[in-house]
């Protein structure tokens, strides 16, 4: 018989903050009504995976169906998310939206960048988010880690369920402390070289001009540099040649317009600067490997 002498002694294991703070609630004025949200949804398929160079390969332009949450842990980083250029400092984050051309000019330095890709069900809740830049507050950064500790886990599949609420969390905190508002620090970022500068304005000038034909002339006289030295700069700064470089954008964007719109095939490939339905077609197979009417079909699940 366990007699009351024969039990251990139990630690506290409660702090007091919390048991001051539960005695602080008001009484329900309904039992059977509480808080929820209908709004927000869980994300799924959840990857994550660090980066600190981009090869060749990682550099290209990207178009695709998931979300990319991309945080720049250490070394600052430049983001080109359609025709808007986006700087990340050190300790900042940004969320690209399924859809959205984008790609990344590398500082020479290496770089540790952290990606969190995911899919999600067509919801307006992380439209806060989108285009713009947040810092990782400690907050932030104790679910970030949560986060890590949960995907690295022998045991993810067990705690997939974890994995899944953290990151939704996760999302829900970054909404809450942006508030709307872009981070005072982003106004005192380093000057952008002349490089990066060309870069923005070239992409300006082809988002603006995409129903035209565009060729190296026209883009370097824009700029105010030779036709030469735009190649090198485009390549040596994108990753990519600059005809492959306009065309991926011209293809993402009729992605873009196949997923979220119902205008005809023939009328997106005016808006995209082809000068026939025939020969969208062939650039969108060759690029995507499947035609775009398949493509809209599909659902762009690609």
């Amino acid at each position: 018989m366990i007699t009351r002498r024969n039990l251990p002694e139990m630690p506290q294991r409660v702090s007091p903050e919390l048991i001051e703070r539960s005695a602080k609630l008001p009484e329900p004025d309904n039992y059977y009504a509480g808080q929820s949200d209908t709004t927000a949804v869980l994300p799924k398929n959840i990857l994550l995976f660090h980066r600190d160079t981009l090869s060749p390969a990682h550099r290209d332009t990207n178009v695709h169906n998931r979300y990319v949450l991309f945080c720049c842990l250490k070394t600052p980083g430049t983001l080109f998310v359609n025709e808007q250029m986006l700087e990340l400092p050190e300790g900042h984050a940004t969320l690209i939206f399924p859809h959205q051309f984008h790609h990344y000019i590398l500082p020479k330095e290496p770089t540790h960048w952290l990606f969190i890709t995911f899919e999600l069900p067509e919801t307006q809740w992380l439209s806060p988010l989108q285009n713009r830049v947040f810092s990782i507050s400690p907050e932030t950064e104790s679910i970030l880690f949560q986060l890590l500790e949960t995907y690295s886990s022998e045991k993810i599949v067990r705690h997939s369920h974890i994995l899944t609420h953290t990151l939704g969390y996760l999302l829900a905190n970054l909404i809450q402390t942006d508030k709307g508002n872009q981070d005072e620090s982003l106004q005192h970022t380093a000057p952008k070289s002349r490089a990066v500068l060309i870069i923005q304005k070239i992409n300006r000038f082809i988002y603006a001009n995409l129903d035209q034909n565009l060729n190296i002339d026209t883009l370097a006289a824009n700029v105010g540099v030779s036709a030469s030295h735009l190649r090198l700069l485009v390549r040596s700064r994108i990753g990519i040649g600059l005809g492959h470089y306009i065309n991926r954008i011209r293809i993402n964007h009729a992605e873009q317009l196949l997923a979220e719109t119902d205008l005809p095939i023939k009328h997106i490939a005016i808006d995209c600067g082809f000068n026939s339905s025939q020969s969208f077609a062939r650039a969108f197979r060759r690029a995507t490997g499947v035609a775009p009417h398949q493509f809209r079909r599909n659902g762009n699940s690609m």
